[in-house]
């Protein structure tokens, strides 16, 4: 399935993938801002990582915006993700039960954002990625925490790592804050008996820093957005009424069925069986939960963690503490109206504890009730082979695009046929796409496009198709390219 799932994303690579709506966007702002112009208000209300944009820029300015180096750095982190995931989950979390790690990895693998966004120009991959090595360090912290020396290499990676996450990823605040948290106990613990230590102090110092950094030269325009507040809106908790309220509250459901959010894996004859999917799942999913709640709060009782050594006596390698902490830190954002949840891309790093928590249950439910095996263990391999499978195959045959990857391929071509011979290109408004789709994005989707190279500065005229004539000759305009959908033409006097 790994093998499928990066070999698909290689084939559309070698096939060229045409770049969408949402990377255009991308696209333009790299192409059109300088460095400095980065680190402010984006252009068509983006928001994205400063630091993680400004390197992007510059592999692609590098190769003078050559397709695959556009597209390098987040394929390059998506199979670094893929393969930390599975060496995280067979050795790590499931190191006893090759067919946990099996079904993790799966759900990983079927994930729509994993595939869709697998070498897409978003930071995606680097949400999850963050996430990935943020449960990493819980667990290398709660092996080594009384040995680790502050001035060893370990120490040393894990400031670094603390330092550098919120640059590269929005969510990273979020997914390291239960290694925060513990540090923060021991830090307290450890001063209310009279010791003044560094060791827990100084991450918390240096995380501090990097975010107030970070707020200056990038978290200040995502969060004084209104238009993104506006874009969230339905996925943030809301208290106008009671039945605001409680629907608001359905979002929550989300998080335990995130791996089935995108119906796009299934088709119209497939949706009834989704929904009853959800279902189980969520029922699984809800019984995991518990479970892990049980036994390291409540059995356990939560005054035993005291600091990092105390974890790793728990669940799991402690991997479980983690991940609850995840799930508490979202549930909490959420109801300070901090944090939208129900959108699949925005919440990947929820994936680690809802699927956790779903294994969990199933394999929880098996064991009280073992017939029961027989018909749950197959409704959970179909839900994360299925999607697998499908979804890369619409991977391959392009048909998970939402756009025509023709008009992609005829305007690089014109681009380039324009480029080569110094003349303006004429598109007729709404030419590519109808207006209730994409209203008049042709000059975008061609100063976007790979091919167009910025210091070649070639005008781009979209005239409405009744008034042609006349604005041609206002614009004293007689040689120019004219592309249609499928096709262009060199015009001349």
């Amino acid at each position: 399935m790994i093998l499928l799932t990066v070999g698909s994303q290689i084939y559309s690579l070698v096939n060229m993938k045409g770049f969408w709506l949402d990377e255009w966007f991308i696209l333009y702002n790299i192409k059109f801002h300088s460095y400095s112009g980065l680190f402010g208000n984006l252009f068509y209300m983006q928001q994205f990582p400063r630091i993680y944009l400004c390197i992007v820029k510059f592999i692609s300015e590098l190769f003078n915006y050559n397709y695959f180096a556009i597209r390098v750095l987040p394929f390059s982190i998506q199979v670094i993700n893929v393969l930390l995931v599975y060496f995280l989950i067979s050795k790590i979390v499931f190191p006893n039960s090759k067919l946990k790690a099996f079904l993790f990895i799966l759900f990983f693998l079927s994930f729509h954002t994993t595939i869709f966004y697998f070498s897409q120009l978003k930071a995606y991959t680097m949400d999850i990625f963050f996430t990935f090595m943020s449960i990493w360090y819980f667990y290398y912290l709660s092996r080594n925490y009384k040995t680790i020396k502050i001035k060893s290499f370990g120490y040393v990676g894990m400031l670094f790592f603390i330092f550098s996450g919120s640059f590269f990823s929005y969510t990273f605040p979020i997914v390291v804050t239960p290694i925060l948290f513990i540090f923060l106990i021991t830090f307290l613990s450890e001063f209310f008996k009279g010791k003044l230590s560094l060791k827990p102090l100084i991450p918390i110092v240096i995380f501090m820093v990097a975010l107030v950094l970070n707020y200056f030269t990038d978290l200040k325009f995502v969060l004084t957005n209104k238009g993104q507040y506006q874009n969230f809106d339905m996925y943030v908790m809301q208290y106008h009424s009671l039945g605001s309220i409680i629907k608001s509250l359905f979002n929550i459901v989300w998080i335990f069925t995130s791996m089935f959010f995108f119906d796009k894996a299934y088709n119209t004859y497939f949706l009834g069986l989704l929904y009853f999917v959800k279902i189980i799942v969520l029922i699984s999913a809800l019984s995991g939960f518990l479970l892990v709640f049980y036994r390291n709060f409540i059995k356990l009782k939560i005054k035993k963690i005291k600091y990092f050594s105390t974890i790793s006596y728990f669940n799991a390698p402690g991997i479980e503490i983690y991940l609850l902490g995840l799930f508490f830190a979202t549930l909490v954002l959420y109801f300070l109206k901090m944090l939208p949840v129900g959108t699949h891309r925005i919440n990947y790093f929820c994936f680690t504890f809802s699927t956790y928590f779903l294994i969990t249950g199933v394999f929880f439910i098996i064991s009280k009730y073992n017939r029961i095996k027989y018909f749950l263990l197959p409704i959970i391999l179909f839900a994360s082979i299925f999607p697998t499978i499908r979804m890369n195959i619409n991977e391959i045959n392009g048909s998970d695009m939402d756009f025509d990857q023709k008009i992609y391929v005829n305007v690089g071509k014109a681009v380039l046929a324009a480029q080569s011979v110094h003349l303006p290109i004429i598109v007729s408004y709404n030419e590519f796409y109808p207006a209730s789709i994409m209203e008049g994005q042709e000059s975008l989707m061609i100063k976007a496009h790979h091919d167009y190279k910025p210091k070649d500065s070639i005008p781009v005229f979209v005239i409405n198709k009744n008034e042609m004539v006349a604005t041609l000759k206002n614009l004293k305009i007689d040689r120019y390219i004219f592309i249609t959908k499928y096709n262009y033409k060199t015009v001349l006097p």
